[in-house]
């Protein structure tokens, strides 16, 4: 029973995985010497213009702090995080902006019915452009996997996994200063 329980709190703690074949975006790796200039649309119509260059991620992020928040539909650790973006997406919302980015292969998830099972409070992109900022942002080992930016736009953090509401919270406060 004892490593049972054990198991089970680790399993809860890890991030998820897909076995599957390779990707079938490997093919947008960026090179140190690369630039590449794209943009991500949101579910509320609106778009994002990104320059990766020399390994280098610039964005216009109205001068605020920015979690870019890679996951998938079907990733447990990854719903359970949401709860924990919303509220510091609603706490920090004057300096602070999440955006989630789906790595699902299923063209045929209804986003709007998603977001709104789902109660996501903050914007989300579900194009293959996704795809190209997860390489551009040096890839991705699993999910959920965030990245976060300093107000200034510069790279701040990269955590994989689920992390501690109160742990975020101070990383953003400190990526917002």
């Amino acid at each position: 029973m004892k490593y049972l329980i054990i198991f089970l709190f680790l399993s809860f703690f890890i991030s998820c995985g897909k076995d599957e074949p390779e990707d079938k975006n490997a093919s947008l790796a960026i090179s140190a010497k690369e630039s590449l200039d794209f943009s991500l649309t949101f579910n509320n119509g609106k778009s994002l213009a990104i320059k990766a260059k020399e390994g280098l991620l610039s964005f216009e992020n109205e001068q605020k702090a920015t979690m870019f928040f890679f996951m998938s539909s079907w990733c447990k650790p990854c719903l359970a995080e949401i709860a924990h973006l919303n509220a510091l997406q609603e706490k920090y919302k004057d300096g602070f902006n999440v955006i989630a980015l789906m790595m699902d292969d299923d063209n045929n998830l209804d986003l709007n019915n998603f977001i709104e099972k789902n109660g996501i409070k903050f914007l989300v992109s579900f194009s293959d452009m996704n795809f190209l900022l997860s390489k551009s942002v040096g890839g991705l080992s699993g999910i959920p996997t965030m990245v976060l930016y300093k107000s200034d736009g510069s790279f701040y953090k990269k955590y994989l996994g689920i992390i501690p509401q109160e742990m975020l919270d101070i990383d953003v406060q400190k990526a917002i200063m």
